[in-house]
């Protein structure tokens, strides 16, 4: 049963950081593309 609950809490842990990650990910990119098109 302990086995379980660390595995459980490993997935939310590891889908949280993937779910953090990619939202870093596309605000950079958006903020990148918002900062490009000032300049033109």
């Amino acid at each position: 049963m302990k086995s379980l609950n660390t595995l459980v809490i490993l997935t939310s842990v590891i889908s949280t950081s993937v779910f953090a990650g990619a939202y870093v990910e596309n605000r950079e990119a958006y903020n990148l593309a918002s900062d490009q098109m000032e300049f033109m």
